[in-house]
């Protein structure tokens, strides 16, 4: 999966975004956040930005990195808007480099999704309470670097200690947060796309890596989802 900037989130402009239908199990429908839905026809958008290489490699973990993305984004809106937060405008200037790497269009829906949806989620981080990894969230952390094939699975001694970064601890501050606001906020999404997922940077050694935190209930499998795959 193509690598993804700061507790990548949201979508607003990048996608067209239509009223809540009167039923939520509707197939063509991805998910719902109150009154605003994303079609399949939405992500399925997005995801053709990408390479045919990558689509071909990675289409599943680009479609539920999308939906994740809506649904937080839409989230991260909500709260600033509850809290009287102002979410400053978009610029997709400073993801140029972003552009490059996952070889889409720098102006395109997907890039200006990564732009919306990182100012989004900076924005209500106050809202959040930074707090360190506990020794069951670093063995989340460090199951997903294993999976990614980042370390091996006799190095968590090795690398326990870096899993407490400022990223980290954003995160983990931010997900309770975001989990109590799916059902504050009405949130539905197809299983298809399902885990939720919250992604955040992360450096083993002189490798950089991509996290994906479930925002599934606590205890709920899979509790990290690897976004590379």
């Amino acid at each position: 999966m193509p690598r993804r900037r700061l507790l990548a989130v949201a979508v607003a402009g990048a996608l067209a975004l239509s009223g809540l239908a009167a039923c939520r199990d509707q197939p063509a429908v991805a998910a719902y956040v109150g009154s605003v839905q994303l079609t399949n026809a939405d992500v399925e958008k997005v995801a053709a930005e990408f390479p045919e290489e990558t689509r071909a490699r990675a289409m599943g973990a680009i479609r539920q990195f999308v939906v994740s993305s809506f649904v937080i984004g839409e989230l991260s809106r909500q709260l600033a808007r509850e809290h009287g937060i102002t979410v400053p405008p978009v610029d997709v200037a400073p993801f140029a480099d972003e552009a490059a790497r996952d070889a889409v269009p720098a102006n395109g829906g997907f890039i200006r999704l990564l732009a919306e949806a990182e100012i989004a989620l900076r924005t209500i981080q106050p809202l959040g309470k930074a707090q360190a990894p506990t020794e069951a969230d670093k063995r989340e952390v460090f199951a997903a670097l294993v999976n990614d094939r980042k370390v091996s699975p006799d190095q968590y001694n090795d690398v326990k200690d870096q899993i407490d970064s400022a990223s980290m601890r954003v995160a983990f501050g931010l997900r309770p947060l975001l989990r109590d606001s799916l059902s504050k906020y009405q949130v539905t999404v197809n299983p298809r796309y399902q885990p939720l997922s919250l992604d955040i940077p992360f450096t083993v050694g002189n490798v950089q890596s991509r996290i994906a935190l479930s925002l599934e209930p606590a205890g709920r499998k899979p509790a990290v989802v690897d976004l590379n795959r």
